[in-house]
């Protein structure tokens, strides 16, 4: 059995996916590594943290009313929506590992939802940045990764608000799945910060970027106040730290 009808309900009737987009079918471990190319590390990799590989929906221009995508840089003609379960929970340099050998798997636009049961279930999204795989007309390849801080069960009200299907930009499927990233790294950033964005010329990915650039500043200076001996300097530091926070 793929997804049970709770799981496809709200993906319908909450993130208001097409009806018409839903497979609902279970994708064989073996054939990923089979798509994907997978090495044997990998393919152990897989084999261990994943449980089960659910294709749910696929998203055209048919069943969306929304055109395909045809460019110099790059063609999207559909868009996956792939649910994986976990069997344990992952450290996030892990979790980012496997979410990138699914999604290269499969050389169409692709979204994961990533999800662990349990009492307090967890659930992460991710997207990725694509280009067209060398030699291929309509297949693409994977860079960067798009993916969204632990979702728990009482976030996903605030989660569902963001990742509507229908609060996306219907140009075309390219700009169609562009939205959903960037609904991801804006979903990442509210729960840092209220700063509205709009009218400001940056995208929510880059002031996520800044961010994490500025933590890794705050930690430093954290440690680096912990550690002097000398008041003044002390005093400056936790300053610093004061006004990065």
């Amino acid at each position: 059995m793929a997804v049970d009808k709770q799981s496809l309900e709200y993906l319908v009737d909450v993130l208001n996916f097409p009806k018409e987009s839903v497979q609902n079918r279970v994708l064989s471990k073996d054939d990923l590594v089979r798509m994907g190319g997978l090495n044997s590390r990998q393919k152990q990799e897989l084999t261990d943290a994943v449980k089960q590989v659910n294709w749910v929906l696929l998203m055209t221009e048919d069943n969306t009313k929304i055109s395909n995508h045809v460019g110099e840089d790059i063609n999207v003609r559909e868009i996956n929506y792939l649910v994986v379960e976990l069997k344990q929970r992952l450290t996030d340099s892990r979790l980012k590992e496997i979410s990138k050998t699914v999604l290269g798997a499969i050389p169409k636009a692709t979204i994961l939802e990533v999800k662990l049961d349990g009492d307090d279930p967890s659930y992460w999204w991710i997207t990725a940045d694509y280009k067209l795989k060398r030699g291929y007309d309509n297949l693409l390849s994977v860079g960067n990764t798009h993916a969204t801080n632990r979702i728990g069960t009482y976030q996903l009200d605030i989660f569902s608000k963001v990742f509507d299907f229908q609060k996306q930009v219907h140009l075309d499927l390219k700009y169609l799945y562009d939205s959903f990233s960037e609904s991801i790294e804006r979903y990442n950033f509210e729960q840092h910060s209220s700063r509205d964005l709009e009218g400001t010329g940056s995208t929510y990915a880059d002031a996520n970027q800044k961010l994490r650039v500025l933590e890794v500043r705050a930690d430093k200076l954290q440690r680096d106040a912990k550690k002097e001996t000398q008041l003044n300097k002390r005093m400056q530091l936790v300053q610093e730290y004061k006004l990065i926070q």
